[in-house]
């Protein structure tokens, strides 16, 4: 089956959308798949998966910037786009461009969402010459812009990783003649932090983009009973595949490390992904219980301001001594990093929808502490491998981290169950044979 896999990129950044789209496209092409592999904005951090780096970047995020504000921009011939589509200077830039302003982040969602009708025509023009099926419409762009607009690539099956990029949908079903998939997973903590009138707008035309898409992928059973509703669309549109990696990769060389009980931390710095609530679990069960541990905390700080603050209290506690700090982890150093620590804790405000770094911990042998939302009672009901709790709730983070160093025999059980649910319940092979069995669904 010829696949078209086309993936949002979030430049130098980790990101978990990133990482499960590059388990998967690497998993699909080991069982057999011809998947062309297609990254929009900026290059995909596949966190260690190689078939990405030569692969082309349409939707530049330079480019995808400029088309938004300026109608210049629109206008200008193929040399240049090419040039602004580097992937070089685009990952540099990215670097840069985090703290885009809300409402100018709002205006282009909606102009990426609104497809042949938005701003970025022109590199939707470009894309779907590349996939090559048919000619591009006539646009009124200078003659240079309608040559040579790059090869074709025939496909069977077109699949867009968020609904995000629904906004492809229409043109890539009506002028390709092909089945069109669709990834949900976190879209709404996305487009609940936007402004209106754009957040409003934007789930509009996700479920009017919706008419052009077959099927949904959701990586589990409440995340696809919440989107349906989010997006007012028939929940049997949806398909339930679980997230998976290759828990080969995080395999425990030595014994779950109890003492002293270290709490790990991996995940971007900011107030959807709970640090603070961790912070003030720890100084709790440090200074409110009496109890031993060390709170180790890797990713890259967004919410500089919030991370100043969770600093300032650990000093205020007297706890400089039992924090570290690693910063952003390539794949080998988060590795020997879950494998050093006792516990790894996600206090997420978010209803998170696929876990991907609870599931690396768990592969690696290690419990989890984790909120009773989104994908985590599923996550820890199949593999018993962790503790579910009340989200938002600092004292239920240091009850349950308290339980673990009380009774370091259950953690060890737990820490046993999760790597081996992992391993046989959330496996990349079954991930990839999920989707696979979706796309056959429909050709």
């Amino acid at each position: 089956m010829r696949i078209l896999y086309i993936a949002a990129g979030a430049g130098d950044m980790f990101c978990g959308l990133c990482a499960r789209d590059g388990i998967l496209v690497n998993e699909l092409l080991s069982i057999g798949e011809d998947v062309q592999f297609l990254p929009l904005y900026t290059p995909v951090r596949t966190d260690g998966y190689e078939f990405s780096h030569d692969a082309p970047v349409y939707f530049g995020g330079i480019n995808v910037y400029l088309q938004q504000m300026s109608a210049f921009w629109r206008m200008v011939p193929p040399a240049l786009d090419r040039v602004l589509d580097n992937r070089r200077l685009l990952k540099w830039a990215s670097r840069f461009a985090v703290s885009t302003d809300s409402r100018i982040l709002g205006r282009m969602t909606v102009s990426m969402l609104s497809g042949k009708l938005g701003r970025q025509r022109k590199e939707l023009e470009r894309l779907l010459a590349h996939v090559g099926r048919h000619r591009p419409e006539h646009i009124p762009l200078p003659p240079p812009f309608r040559r040579g607009l790059g090869r074709g690539v025939q496909v069977d099956v077109v699949n867009l990783t968020t609904s995000l990029l629904s906004g492809l949908a229409p043109e890539m079903k009506s002028r390709l003649g092909v089945p069109v998939v669709c990834n949900v997973q976190g879209e709404d903590s996305f487009l609940d932090t936007m402004p209106e009138p754009f957040a409003s707008q934007s789930r509009e035309l996700i479920a009017q983009n919706s008419a052009y898409i077959d099927l949904f992928i959701s990586p589990s059973e409440a995340y696809a009973d919440k989107m349906a509703g989010y997006i007012g669309i028939s929940r049997d549109r949806f398909r339930v595949v679980r997230s998976g990696i290759d828990a080969s990769r995080f395999a425990r060389v030595a014994p779950r490390p109890a003492s002293p009980f270290g709490i790990g931390f991996l995940s971007a710095i900011t107030a959807n992904k709970g640090i603070d609530i961790l912070v003030d679990a720890f100084i709790d069960l440090v200074r409110g219980r009496g109890r031993e541990a060390v709170l180790t905390v890797a990713g890259q700080v967004f919410a500089r301001p919030l991370w100043q603050d969770c600093l300032k209290r650990i000093a205020e506690a007297g706890l400089d001594d039992r924090f570290i700090f690693l910063g952003e982890l390539e794949f080998e150093e988060k590795v020997r990093f879950l494998q050093g620590i006792s516990v790894f804790v996600q206090p997420s405000r978010i209803t998170e929808s696929r876990g991907i770094a609870a599931m690396e911990a768990m592969a690696s042998g290690v419990p989890v502490v984790v909120p009773s939302t989104g994908v985590f009672p599923e996550l820890v009901a199949a593999t018993g491998g962790g503790i579910t709790v009340s989200p938002e709730d600092p004292a239920a983070i240091a009850d349950a981290l308290e339980q673990l160093i009380d009774d370091p025999e259950q953690a060890d059980l737990l820490g046993s169950a999760a790597s081996s649910g992992i391993g046989s319940r959330y496996s990349a092979r079954a991930m990839a044979e999920g989707v696979a069995a979706v796309y056959r669904e429909l050709t």
